[in-house]
Formats: C-alpha cells, sequence, structure tokens
C-alpha cells in the first residue's frame, strides 16, 4: 500500500493519477479481478490552483531533500525530537490507564 501511494505522489506532482492495482480496494470483486489492471493511468484536469499547488509541492519537497542532505545532523535531531515526544505521550498515557482509581456507585 506504501508503494502505491509513492507512485501516485511522484505522478501527481506532474498531472497524473497513476495507480498500482486500481481496483485492489473494491470489496465487491473477485480477487483476481481485484488485481485486473495492474497500472491506471489518468490524466488529470486541473484548474490553475491545483496546477500552482502541485509546483509549490515538487519545490518544497526538492528543498527539504536538499537541506536534509546538507544538514544530516538536524533531521536526526528532528528524529529524536519526535520520538521523545511520542514516547513522552505513550509513558502519560501508561501512567494514566494504570493508575486510574476504579469508583463503584451501588
Amino acid at each position: 500500500m506504501v508503494i502505491r501511494l509513492v507512485i501516485y505522489f511522484i505522478f501527481f506532482i506532474f498531472g497524473y493519477d497513476v495507480w498500482l492495482l486500481p481496483n485492489v480496494l473494491i470489496d465487491n470483486r473477485r480477487f483476481f479481478e481485484s488485481l485486473s489492471p495492474i497500472i491506471g493511468y489518468y490524466p488529470r484536469d486541473d484548474s490553475i490552483i491545483e496546477i500552482v499547488f502541485r509546483i509549490v509541492s515538487f519545490l518544497i519537497i526538492i528543498g527539504t531533500g536538499i537541506y536534509s542532505y546538507q544538514h544530516p545532523n538536524e533531521f536526526f535531531d528532528a528524529l529524536e525530537l519526535f520520538k521523545s515526544f511520542f514516547n513522552h505521550i505513550e509513558n502519560w498515557g501508561y501512567d494514566k490507564l494504570t493508575n486510574m482509581h476504579v469508583i463503584y456507585i451501588l
């Protein structure tokens, strides 16, 4: 599923909807019917705002990649920050669940 999204976003930037196994998530088809076609290719009919959005998205992705390549330590520092943030949330939730006092009303 992740590969499908990566392929979709790469081609979305250039104005196409390209799906790998486009029918795989349709429930009312049999297994082999959901595997056909292998690739769905649809050109987009976008307005000027959507074209500008795609161009800006492309520039942000390229800029982020260049910045991450030139400053790898900042990328890993941000990654550690996110990890510590989620660990803090997980520990908070664990403490809340284990320290709950149940009050019985008769």
